[in-house]
This record gives C-alpha cells, structure tokens and sequence, in this order.
C-alpha cells in the first residue's frame, strides 16, 4: 500500500468534520469514529493496532449488507434529533449533488487540440473526397481511422459554420 490506511481514515474523518462546520457554522453533532475497509480480503490475522477495533474494520463479506455493521459502528439506531445532522453529513458533504456539462464543441475543440494531427495519404484523400462527395461511407477495421476521419470532419464543418456566422 502506498498510504496508511489508517492515517487515511484518520484525516479522513476530521476532515469530514471540517466540513460539516463550515456547511453547517456549528459544531458536529454526531458520534465520530473512524473506519477501514480492505474489500479484497476475507479475515484479518494478527492485533490490529491499539487505535482500531474490530467491529472498525470492513472486509469483503461486509459488502453485500454495510447498514448493519455501520449502524453498529456508531453504537446503535440513530435518535431522532440526530437524523437532520446525518441528512446534512449524507447530502451535503458526502455526497453532494452536481452537473458538470460539456459542451460537443468543446469536446472537439479539445480532441483537436490533444490530438496529433498526422493523417495517412489515403486519410487525408477521404477527407478531401468527403467535400467533393457529400454522402460517404467508410468500411475498415479497429484502428484504421475512421474514427479520427469523422472528427477532423466535424471540426472543419464546424469551423466553417462559425465563418459564416
């Protein structure tokens, strides 16, 4: 493992705690404990260090049913007055809701600028015949480029478009 596991959930979890107050200017209301999961493993030999309990450790049969063993990590059911903090830790900070958008056009623009612009002599012959011949079909196998044909054609169409606006 390149990180301790530990430190991770550690920092994690204050972290997390940062967060609530800064969302909510108040102090975190609920219990805070720490956990680990190792989700390719089954069982764990040997002591676990001092800072960690069992009933902390999440492995791979605790996957399939997480509530339970989280519900008992935090030392039972949820009160009442606890559940608008725990909404706010879930909707919030955990798992805050977003769009990102992006636009076709930038995504070409991108492609284009990332992309190295080497086509073959019989590439750079389709594209030129594309002009000439409104309707094409191209056939080939993965990898010959018809991919990369299609979007330099839609970006010189669209560069034409913007011309002409």
């Amino acid at each position: 493992m390149h990180k301790n596991p530990l430190e991770q959930a550690q920092s994690s979890m204050f972290a997390i705690k940062d967060m609530f107050f800064q969302k909510e200017g108040k102090k975190f209301p609920l219990n805070m404990r720490y956990g680990v999961a190792f989700p390719d493993s089954s069982s764990i030999e040997g002591n676990l260090p001092a800072v960690l309990r069992e009933d902390s450790v999440f492995l791979y049969n605790d996957l399939e049913n997480l509530e339970p063993k989280i519900i008992k990590l935090f030392g039972g059911k949820r009160k009442i007055a606890e559940n608008q903090a725990a909404g706010v830790l879930i909707n919030k900070i955990l798992k805050p809701k977003f769009n990102t958008i992006a636009e076709l056009e930038e995504k070409i623009d991108r492609f284009n600028a990332n992309a190295e612009k080497i086509f073959t002599d019989e590439q750079e012959r389709n594209l030129e015949e594309t002009e000439l011949c409104k309707k094409k079909i191209f056939y080939g196998a993965s990898g010959t480029g018809k991919t990369f044909i299609a979007m330099e054609k839609a970006r010189r169409l669209a560069e034409e478009i913007r011309r002409f606006f």
